[in-house]
This record gives C-alpha cells, structure tokens and sequence, in this order.
C-alpha cells in the first residue's frame, strides 16, 4: 500500500468584464468608458477620432452633430460581473493500491454577465510530490491501475477536457462564449502507482483563475 494524500489550495480570481478605467483600443476602436476624472482637458487621439474629456456638466446636456450624440455629466456604467465558486477547499485520494485508481472531485461554479462569456484554467506549483520523489504525470490520456500516473478530466457542459490530462503550465478547463449563470464544471482528479512507486505522503497545491474572455 502506498499513502497518497492529496492537497488542495483552492484560489479564485474575479476580473470585472471591463475595468472602471478602461483605456480606448485601437482598430475601430471601442470606447465604453475612459478614466473618471474631475478635469476636461485630455486629449485622446489614434486612428480616426479625436475627443477632449468633458468636466462632467452636472444638468448631463446632449451635444449633436453629424453622426453623433455627446453626453455630458458623469455616466455610471457596469460592463459585467464574474464569479467562481469552488465546492471543496482539499481533496482526498486515500491510500492508493495497485489494484485500482484513486479518484476525487471538485465543483466549479461559474456566473458571469460577460456577452464574451469566461474560461476557467488550472495552474500547479510543482509535481505531485512527497520530498524528493513524485508521481508521473499522464502522457497517455487515461490513468490506470498498475501504472504510476496521475491527471486530471472535466465534466458538464462547458468542460474542455475529455481525457485525462497532467497539469503543465496553465491549463484551460472550461469555457463558453455566452453569459452564464450557475453553469458547473466537474474537475476529476485521478491518481495511480506502479511498482516501483516510493511510499510517501504526496500532495502539491494548484490554483484555479477564471477570466472574462476578450
């Protein structure tokens, strides 16, 4: 019997759709909002617009011409939330046998208002390990008894991962191109030894980021 447990540090980072100061892009540009300030005098050029800042008339008065209609005053504006929810804090594979593979879970649940929709990715800080020795990971795309290997699978709908996967650098989970309200992704976590696997107390931390598509 070889003891293998397995521990989670389960981190989720927020992003706002669009962030309060959002600077202006290139192309055809989209301007959503710019930075709030108290004064009128930046002028913000590329391509082909020009605009001053407004002081921010207090009475929000409309100034037309041509194709377009300026606002003044102070607009408020939320381009979108996200949220992620992760249903465990740790995870448990057990003792683990020759005989079978260990497995366990954890529930990711996503709410974003984003037209753009999210992705849910995945990092590690280091091999599943106990001291100097660790625990191949799956090259082959399934974890099996009798075998040193260990990965990881999503289900639901927006899950992106089929097969069993190792955790290498940052790694897409989920995603959807849409708004999304409660939608979960199940994160399957399997692990297996083999023969010459070394006895030990193995456990890494990963880190779970969600971002609003661009």
């Amino acid at each position: 019997m070889k003891s293998l447990i397995f521990g989670l540090l389960l981190v989720s980072i927020l992003f706002w759709a669009q962030p309060l100061n959002s600077a202006m892009t290139g192309g055809n540009y989209s301007i959503p909002i710019d930075s709030f300030t108290m004064t009128g005098d930046d002028l913000m050029t590329g391509g082909d617009y020009e605009m001053y800042d407004s002081v921010g008339n207090p009475d929000s008065a409309k100034l037309t011409g041509g194709d377009f209609v300026l606002w003044g005053g102070f607009l408020q504006t939320v381009s979108g939330t996200l949220s992620l929810n992760l249903s465990e804090s740790s995870l448990d594979l057990g003792s683990l046998s020759l005989n079978s593979v260990s497995s366990d879970s954890v529930i990711a649940t996503v709410t974003t208002t984003a037209d753009t929709g999210y992705t849910l990715s995945i990092s590690e800080d280091g091999n599943l390990r106990s001291g100097a020795n660790d625990i191949n990971d799956v090259a082959d795309g399934a974890v099996t008894a009798g075998s040193e290997e260990y990965g990881i699978n999503t289900s639901g709908a927006d899950g992106i991962l089929a097969l069993d996967t190792a955790i290498d650098g940052v790694l897409d989970l989920a995603t959807n191109s849409d708004e999304v309200n409660g939608n979960q992704t199940t994160i399957n976590f399997k692990a297996a030894i083999g023969q010459s696997s070394k006895a030990g107390s193995y456990s890494h931390t990963v880190t779970f980021t969600v971002v609003v598509n661009p």
